[in-house]
């Protein structure tokens, strides 16, 4: 049998063991998934685990029956198979959550992954379309191997194109936005430091200072995860909730207004359905909103109520503020509570002027 032969039969042998390992782990009870499967004190030789221990030295309450469980035993399949597929390079890395010392000797991972985890892992690995060259060696990096046996050469290109400008145009619209917002709260005297935020640059019409830190703070935040990649989940979560606030802040609004009579002036509208497509819209973000503060099932306090405690901490931080600081008697020329004013005067303009 040549190592041909025999590379193609492991690959053909993985594709099945990965598949079925899959269903396994997607209908394992939930009350299993932490189980020790059997008593790793007795293991034989060289390979029985010595007690776990945390990243300060002090013992990891999991125990040592931990390295038994079922989720512990799936991952080190998966994460063995995705290292022997790299031909152990230096350069690799498990794709995220997962860490490269997940395996360390006497550590477990620094919490339990999940079933949806594992699961994505598994789908990662078999996504490869040449598990034989991979096992030969011959594949060091899989990923643009899977982009172009799904895409093709042009096709992989393009979606990357595709991604890193959708990528940017993320970017630059979050940051537009948080300027926008920084810019105008400051000029309502509404923020501390809010005549610095409110600063327009006479030669660009842009709100310069606004703009700096809508850039910086998410620099800094980047570096940080950067230094601590652990935190990338939690930060990525209570980031899509602010932004599912903001926006459903906007819609509430929006529907408050519309129950007082207010109707857009715009050029278009979607008329009587205008108030359905805001219900229906309000609705769909406070479910969403659900759904990303409700706590996970990892067993780590933290990692499970990330969310709502940062939820907690910028919506407490921000009630103390409007409270102590009182930026609200700051701004009472400021007008406000006018939408349906502004919209009838816009209509009036409009017919004086006569169509367009």
């Amino acid at each position: 049998m040549t190592t041909s032969d025999w590379t193609s039969a492991l690959a053909d042998f993985l594709d099945i063991v990965l598949a079925d390992l899959a269903v396994l782990v997607r209908e394992c009870p939930d009350n299993v998934w932490e189980m020790s499967m059997w008593d790793v004190t007795k293991d034989p030789g060289w390979g029985r685990p010595q007690p776990p221990v945390l990243a300060n030295g002090h013992p990891d309450p999991r125990g040592v029956n931990a390295h038994s469980a079922v989720w512990y035993v799936t991952l080190h399949l998966v994460y063995t198979l995705d290292w022997n597929f790299s031909a152990r390079v230096s350069s690799w890395e498990p794709p995220p959550p997962f860490r490269k010392d997940d395996l360390d000797a006497h550590r477990l991972p620094r919490r339990t992954y999940t079933r949806d985890e594992l699961l994505s892992y598994i789908g990662y690995v078999l996504a490869a379309p040449n598990l034989e060259g991979i096992v030969a060696g011959d594949v060091a990096d899989p990923i643009p191997t899977i982009l172009e046996d799904s895409l093709g050469t042009v096709g992989s290109k393009l979606f990357l194109i595709i991604a890193v400008t959708a990528f940017i145009s993320c970017v630059l619209s979050l940051q537009a936005a948080g300027s926008r917002l920084l810019y105008s709260s400051g000029r309502d005297r509404m923020l501390p430091m809010s005549g610095w935020l409110s600063h327009m640059s006479a030669r660009h019409a842009v709100p310069t200072n606004a703009l700096l830190v809508a850039c910086v703070v998410p620099i800094l935040i980047c570096l940080y995860v950067y230094a601590e990649p652990d935190q990338l989940p939690r930060v990525t979560a209570f980031a899509v909730l602010g932004i599912y606030i903001a926006f459903q802040a906007v819609v509430l609004a929006s529907l408050r207004q519309r129950m007082k009579g207010w109707r857009p002036a715009g050029n278009w509208n979607l008329g009587n359905w205008g108030i359905v497509v805001n219900v229906i819209a309000q609705a769909y973000g406070i479910m969403a909103i659900y759904l990303l503060i409700r706590p996970g099932d990892t067993g780590s306090f933290l990692d499970d109520w990330v969310v709502a405690i940062g939820l907690a901490i910028v919506m407490g931080t921000g009630l103390l503020y409007l409270f102590i600081a009182r930026p609200d008697r700051h701004s009472a020329d400021v007008p406000d509570g006018d939408a349906i004013e502004v919209a009838d005067l816009l209509r009036s303009l409009r017919a004086k002027s006569g169509p367009s």
